[in-house]
């Protein structure tokens, strides 16, 4: 038997990037300027209890960049690394010493006014459980992953009325 209203909330779509954010409250992102230390980004990320990225961002809070776990773990760890690893690329990172210099540009950001529905399509796409919630000037407002999406979709599914 199919659960209709799980049918029609999807056809009503999920909402949009503000309600998702009104609903999580005010969450600290973890993120350090440019100028910032691997050190500084290594203690941001181990500050999150749920976030795999560390946003890099100007004295504005305008988005340059993010460092990935995974790259930190492979700074922090470079005496694991594998041998096919190219000698020029564990120089570089050998002299990395700031967050900017180990980060990469996000692709996929979000607007508090996207839809959520979108937002998700596009996350399943580009494989990526994080977003960046950012405003009209590039500034960071927030951050989603896809957890927060599963949790605020069962909180809808949970406030809205049976039939």
């Amino acid at each position: 038997m199919k659960n209709t209203n799980s049918n029609q909330n999807r056809n009503q779509g999920i909402g949009n990037v503000k309600d998702l954010l009104l609903y999580m409250g005010n969450r600290p992102w973890p993120s350090v300027i440019e100028q910032a230390s691997i050190d500084d980004a290594v203690e941001a990320l181990s500050k999150s209890p749920y976030s795999h990225i560390v946003y890099v961002t100007d004295e504005a809070q305008v988005l340059q960049g993010v460092v990935a776990e995974e790259t930190l773990v492979k700074y922090l760890f470079i005496h694991y690394h594998d041998d096919m690893v190219d000698t020029r690329a564990l120089i570089s990172r050998a002299l990395s010493e700031h967050a900017s210099d180990l980060m990469r540009n996000e692709r996929l950001k979000a607007s508090p006014d996207d839809d959520l529905d979108y937002i998700l399509e596009e996350m399943i796409t580009c494989k990526v459980e994080e977003v960046p919630v950012m405003d009209e000037g590039g500034r960071m407002v927030g951050d989603i992953t896809m957890k927060d999406i599963i949790r605020y979709h069962r909180h809808l599914e949970r406030e809205t009325p049976k039939e």
